[in-house]
């Protein structure tokens, strides 16, 4: 296992797995090089998340989180790209991370990692500017 940062070569694969997880995708413009992460199995990507940094260097978000559709038994990989993304937030002088999903297996799992559930019913908005 190892994780590394993530390059627009792997784009295409990334855009796939959202796809065949039926969401839309971000744009490779909202995935930072330097604060997107791939965990790799056998030398083949698995996972991916990325954190976004604020200029508060206080709160921190982590988003973009997806797997290979094909990967079975997700809990440990899980837990090691959000443990070296919540290090990397840290190394960096942020405090808190914030992480939002609408995915029960997804909230489970960052209770699991120790998240506290902030918000419900919550309904996201975004707009072009």
């Amino acid at each position: 296992m190892n994780i590394r940062l993530f390059n627009k070569n792997d784009f295409e694969m990334i855009k796939m797995w959202w796809n065949e997880a039926q969401e839309m995708p971000p744009t490779i413009e909202m995935l930072p090089e330097e604060s997107t992460f791939i965990l790799e199995v056998n030398n083949e990507p698995q996972v991916c998340i990325t954190v976004y940094l604020t200029n508060t260097n206080y709160v921190a978000y982590l988003e973009n989180f997806i797997k290979n559709p094909n990967l079975k038994d997700s809990k440990e990989y899980t837990k090691k790209i959000v443990e070296h993304a919540e290090n990397f937030a840290k190394q960096k002088g942020f405090k808190i991370l914030v992480c939002l999903s609408y995915k029960e297996k997804l909230k489970q799992r960052y209770q699991d990692l120790g998240y506290i559930n902030t918000l419900n019913n919550l309904s996201g908005f975004a707009k072009e500017v």
